[in-house]
């Protein structure tokens, strides 16, 4: 009596389907993140030219934000270029 207790209680469990979702997408993403990643690296430091119109339209957005008294949104995205421009020059 006591030894099937013990085999019922081995049986193997079935994952649960969102977990196999979950680890499909992840691995999906993780690929499309290294291809991505690779190929920025590959791809070198952005121009002069590909910088200024960063610079352009980041700047561009700032006044538009303001514009419309979203101060928080300006600031960000002055920091975004700050760091476009640290990171283009660190690239390497």
């Amino acid at each position: 009596m006591e030894l099937e207790t013990i085999d019922q209680n081995l049986k193997p469990t079935q994952r649960p389907t969102f977990l196999t979702v979950l680890c499909i997408l992840s691995f999906v993403w993780i690929g499309i993140s290294t291809i991505g990643g690779l190929a920025t690296t590959l791809g070198g430091p952005a121009s002069e030219e590909e910088m200024l119109q960063a610079k352009v339209d980041l700047v561009k957005s700032a006044d538009e934000m303001r514009t419309l008294g979203m101060d928080g949104f300006a600031e960000m995205f002055e920091k975004i270029q700050r760091m476009a421009e640290s990171t283009n020059a660190n690239f390497y």
